[in-house]
């Protein structure tokens, strides 16, 4: 009897640790995220875990949820963030309104499925509805950051999303391919019919209008590169775009405009194969002739907003194109008819420049005043923007302005990977028994702080 009972403990015993190892390689195979952290906005409603050594985010109601992990990032340096993302019943809703939103519109507003980097806009492209594996990726430029939180998303900063998503094949690439050579585009909008605060506008523009711009972004390119002293190449390029924009944004500090939002449906077909770092939307929003006027509190150009990681610029012609020398050359009157232009598009350096230094080492473009520099009538401020590029501009017993890493700061594309290096970022464990050892270690090692997950999207527009 007792030999029975010993042969039957060592049974039990056996099967203990067979349902221990059992146990502990389901909770490996089922929960293990390696060192990524796992937040969401709301408390509860998500769940997170791993098919196939793949993870997963299910959101059972509406979330912003992720599983995340910090990159360390060489300044001023390219990545490439990729994975394959399969989607199951993903929907978005949008943050302000509440409102649901059908697949068409949960793309545009960039609600669903995607690669992010916490706290910032920057994000990918987003998967919504039932899709099998899509490679996604997130490319950007670290400027002048040492770490980044890399984020696999089920939402965004624009909105929340519910539905099932599932991440694989998760690589990072860095490339060290710099260059000075500025593709820029400008989309001039043919035709407006926008329905504003329930009242109809439709104004479109002349072939005088769309000549005009052409000539102003050819005398840009050779502007730019003369106040750069050779230190920008650009090549432009003009795209017509035939279907009307019918919708506008709304500021109290400019009236109406147009965002990246309001053009999307337009001109991302074109911008996702174009490798654009800049873009103008150039449009005419009033017609004296026909008496239409869209109101806007005066601006002529705004600058400063990004379309993802490019440059976006509003270039707007005037309602009475015959009573003004605006953007038109004249000897007389107007030597400086691509002023707009340039200064729309030093926003833009400005915004980059002050991701690298603080902003206080350099003038703001509006401050040309204060160093003593005026409007010249013909030229404009055109001597301003000229020292301002070339860091000609005294101040004390020193001379400030652009610095000349500005001149590479236009986006990392994706022909920029050609040559790229991988990244170390996430590896499957070598065997189950290092990946139960990492379990243990990040029970230990748990943080309970989690950083915002995003914010509210920024919009910064200036004249």
């Amino acid at each position: 009897m007792k030999k029975f009972f010993d042969i039957l403990g060592k049974i039990l015993f056996v099967l203990i640790i067979l349902g221990i190892l059992y146990a502990t390689y389901y909770f490996y195979s089922k929960y293990y995220f390696d060192d990524f952290i796992k937040a969401q906005v709301e408390v509860s409603g998500t769940d997170f875990y791993r098919e196939d050594k793949n993870f997963c985010i299910e959101n059972i109601e509406y979330n912003d949820s992720v599983f995340y992990k910090k990159l360390e990032v060489e300044p001023n340096t390219g990545y490439r963030v990729s994975c394959k993302i399969k989607t199951e019943n993903v929907s978005g809703r949008d943050s302000e309104s509440n409102k649901e939103l059908n697949d068409e519109e949960s793309l545009k507003q960039r609600i669903g499925a995607c690669i992010s980097i916490i706290d910032t806009e920057e994000q990918s492209d987003v998967i919504v509805g039932n899709s099998d594996f899509k490679e996604v990726e997130l490319i950007f430029n670290s400027k002048n950051r040492q770490e980044v939180n890399i984020a696999f998303r089920l939402g965004s900063i624009y909105g929340d999303a519910k539905g099932k998503a599932t991440f694989s094949d998760i690589k990072v690439e860095k490339t060290d391919v710099k260059d000075n050579k500025w593709n820029i585009v400008c989309f001039m909008i043919n035709d407006i019919d926008a329905t504003l605060n329930g009242k109809r506008y439709k104004v479109s523009m002349t072939e005088e209008d769309k000549y005009i711009i052409k000539q102003n972004l050819e005398r840009f390119k050779t502007t730019m590169e003369d106040f750069s002293e050779g230190k920008m190449d650009i090549d432009t390029e003009c795209i017509e775009i035939d279907k009307p924009l019918k919708t506008l944004s709304y500021s109290e500090e400019n009236y109406y405009y147009i965002e990246p939002d309001d053009v999307y449906d337009l001109i991302d077909s074109y911008v996702s194969k174009g490798e654009y770092d800049h873009i103008f939307i150039a449009t005419r929003m009033g017609d004296v002739k026909t008496g239409v006027e869209i109101p806007v509190n005066e601006w002529i150009g705004l600058g400063g907003i990004r379309y993802d990681d490019i440059g976006f610029s509003n270039i707007r012609l005037p309602n009475d194109m015959a009573r003004t020398t605006m953007y038109k050359y004249d000897i007389m009157s107007d030597t400086f008819p691509e002023e707009v232009f340039v200064h729309e598009f030093l926003h833009t350096l400005e915004r980059n420049l002050a991701e690298y230094e603080d902003q206080s080492s350099f003038p703001a473009l509006h401050d040309s005043e204060k160093y003593g520099y005026s409007d010249k009538g013909t030229d404009g401020l055109k001597k301003w923007y000229k020292d301002y590029m070339r860091k000609e501009i005294r101040s004390g017993n020193t001379y400030v302005g652009l610095s000349d890493v500005v001149y590479s700061t236009m986006p990392f594309n994706k022909s920029d990977f050609n040559e790229s290096q991988e990244v170390e970022f996430y590896k499957e464990p070598s065997n189950i028994f290092v990946g139960i050892f990492n379990i243990i270690k990040s029970l230990f090692n748990r943080s309970s702080e989690n950083p915002a997950i995003g914010t509210v999207k920024e919009v910064v527009i200036t004249e």
